[in-house]
C-alpha cells in the first residue's frame, strides 16, 4: 500500500475522532446547560450524578464515621446536604474503605470543584496511559473521544482510574511476557484493583492458566498491604461495615430499588436483557458467561 493511500484511512479516522469529540462535548453541554448540573452534581431536580456518593463517603471518613457511608440513611442526609434539597434517589455506597480513601482527598472541596477536579485527574491518568499502550496520536484522539470517557466525565464514576490501572497492569504483562520483568509490577498494579473488588477476578484466572504465580503472589501481598494500611488510616469499623453491606448488597439488587433503578440501563448483556423483562437470575448469569468467554 502506498503511502498517500494510507494516509486517506488516517485522515477519515481524524475526522470521525473529531467529529465524535464535538458530538460529545455538544451533549456534555447540553445536559449540563440544562440542569446547571454536572458542576452542581444535579442532572435533574431531585436527582444527581454518581459522584455525589464518591464525595458523601469521603466527607463521612474526613469526619472520623467511614463506616456511616454504608447506611444509607446517614449517607442520603450528608448528599441532600451537598445537593441543597431533599435527596430521594439511590446512590449507595458498595465500595471497598480503599475506594472511600481514595475519595478523601476531593471530599475536602465543594462538590462540584470534586467533581471537575476527579475527572481531570482520571481522564489524565486514562490518557497517560492509552499513550504508554500506544504512542500514537491518533490512538489517543480515538481513546479521548469515546462515548464512555465523557460519560465518566460527566457522572464521576471510578472507570477512569480503573481502565488506567487495567491498562498498566496489561503493560506489566507485556513486559513479563517479554522477559523484561518477572511479574511484580503486574501483581503490585493488579492490587490497586481493589478499589473495585469486582474487577479484579479475571486477571487472576487468566494468570493461574498461564502459571504466573508470582504475579498472584505479590497482588496478594501488596493487597495486605493496603487492607492494613486502610485498618491503620480509619480503623476496623469501615470494613465490618463493608462486609456487613456486602451481605445486603444482593437482596438490594435482586429484590431492592437497585433491581429496577440503574443497573438495567447498564449497556451490556445484562442491561439489555434487564430492560427487556429478563428476570434478574438468567440476566447475571448471561453476563457472566459473556465475561467469562
Amino acid at each position: 500500500m502506498s503511502s498517500r493511500s494510507a494516509a486517506l484511512p488516517r485522515r477519515l479516522i481524524w475526522l470521525c475522532c473529531l467529529m465524535a469529540l464535538a458530538a460529545n462535548i455538544l451533549v456534555l453541554v447540553q445536559v449540563s446547560s440544562e440542569t446547571a448540573p454536572s458542576i452542581a452534581l444535579k442532572h435533574t431536580e431531585g436527582s444527581a450524578v454518581d459522584h455525589i456518593a464518591f464525595w458523601a463517603a469521603g466527607r463521612l471518613a474526613n469526619e472520623g464515621a467511614p463506616f456511616d457511608a454504608y447506611d444509607q440513611s446517614v449517607l442520603l442526609a450528608v448528599q441532600s446536604e451537598a445537593l441543597g434539597f431533599e435527596y430521594r434517589g439511590e446512590m449507595p455506597w458498595f465500595y471497598p474503605p480503599l475506594a472511600q480513601i481514595m475519595s478523601q482527598p476531593f471530599a475536602l472541596l465543594d462538590p462540584g470543584l470534586s467533581l471537575v477536579l476527579w475527572g481531570v485527574v482520571g481522564a489524565s491518568l486514562f490518557l497517560l496511559v492509552a499513550w504508554r499502550i500506544c504512542p500514537d496520536l491518533l490512538a489517543l484522539a480515538i481513546a479521548g473521544a469515546a462515548g464512555p470517557m465523557f460519560a465518566a466525565l460527566y457522572t464521576g464514576q471510578i472507570g477512569l482510574f480503573i481502565a488506567a490501572i487495567m491498562g498498566m497492569s496489561l503493560l506489566a504483562l507485556m513486559g513479563d511476557l517479554q522477559g523484561r520483568s518477572k511479574g511484580g509490577r503486574m501483581g503490585a498494579w493488579m492490587a490497586l484493583l481493589l478499589l473495585k473488588p469486582q474487577t479484579v477476578f479475571v486477571f487472576p484466572m487468566v494468570l493461574a492458566i498461564a502459571g504466573r504465580w508470582r504475579a498472584i503472589l505479590v497482588a496478594v501481598l501488596v493487597g495486605l498491604v493496603l487492607i492494613v494500611a486502610s485498618l491503620v488510616w480509619q480503623g476496623i469499623g469501615g470494613w465490618i461495615a463493608f462486609f456487613q453491606s456486602l451481605m445486603k448488597a444482593p437482596e438490594y439488587f435482586m429484590t431492592g430499588d437497585g433491581a429496577e433503578f440503574f443497573w438495567a440501563r447498564y449497556t451490556n448483556l445484562y442491561g439489555v436483557a434487564r430492560s427487556n423483562g429478563v428476570p434478574f437470575w438468567p440476566a447475571a448469569v448471561g453476563q457472566g458467561v459473556l465475561v467469562i468467554a
